[in-house]
């Protein structure tokens, strides 16, 4: 009975080495980009928890997401407690654009660590996209927990600036700003503000310095030569505005490039 015994526990370590080494070997492949290779291999022990997942970026990595989504909601099923992949999955489901599965997920991570700002900001995001009126309050719970989080941040002040609250936006921006002085949205969001409200001089200065930090679109040129033009500064006013014939040139160029 012992040999018995013996010769099985040899066997049981034998099959649990050859199985992790085919495991690194799948896993070097991954690392190297031999996704598909990666993948042949993965499927020999497909059904361990853990290759469930390794499976789904596999197929992620060669766009293949249907195949992704399966063996996504197999990890997620084998491993139910954990949130990191939990998190995992419910951006990969915002990324091709499931929505309403990615809120559901997201409302699951927000009732387990509710004090995760971030799981608020994407539950957010996520109900965004399904024109639910609630995304808001998200943004705002992601502030709360965290008024350094500049993604929140941009969300709730455009949101103001849309409904013309102005000092309330500002505010708001001056908050995500003194925390990350060079965010460009925050500074744009900054520009319009001023824009919006005609104080051309404030809207100029910092529409400038998205120019200066490498931003140059045809909205930014548009407006400041806008501005400069209530101004009265109409040299500086032309000089933006060949800018702005210029983008539209290579746009029409683009265009009939396509056609």
């Amino acid at each position: 009975m012992s040999r018995l015994l013996c010769v099985i526990f040899i066997l049981v370590i034998f099959k649990t080495q050859a199985q992790t080494s085919v495991l690194k070997h799948a896993d070097s492949l991954f690392a190297y980009g031999h996704y598909s290779k990666a993948i042949v291999q993965y499927k020999t022990h497909n059904n361990l928890p853990e290759v469930y997942y390794k499976m789904a970026k596999a197929f992620i990595a060669i766009g293949n997401y249907d195949e992704s989504l399966v063996h996504y909601k197999k990890a997620v099923e084998t491993n139910p407690k954990n949130s990191l992949l939990k998190y995992d999955f419910a951006r990969f489901l915002y990324q091709i654009k499931k929505y309403k599965s990615a809120s559901k997920v997201f409302e699951e991570l927000v009732y387990t660590d509710s004090k995760n700002p971030n799981f608020h900001y994407e539950l957010g995001l996520a109900l965004e996209q399904l024109n639910d009126s609630t995304a808001q309050h998200k943004f705002y719970s992601a502030f709360e927990l965290d008024s350094t989080h500049q993604k929140a941040i941009y969300k709730i002040a455009k949101a103001h600036l849309k409904k013309r609250r102005f000092k309330t936006a500002n505010k708001l921006i001056d908050i995500g700003l003194s925390s990350y002085k060079n965010n460009k949205q925050l500074i744009s969001l900054k520009a319009q503000n001023y824009y919006a409200q005609k104080q051309y001089r404030a809207a100029i200065i910092w529409f400038e310095k998205l120019l200066e930090l490498g931003e140059s679109s045809m909205f930014i040129h548009e407006m400041l030569a806008t501005a400069y033009s209530y101004l009265y500064h109409y040299e500086m006013a032309i000089h933006h505005q060949e800018i702005v014939l210029n983008f539209r040139k290579d746009k029409c160029a683009l265009i009939k490039n396509k056609v």
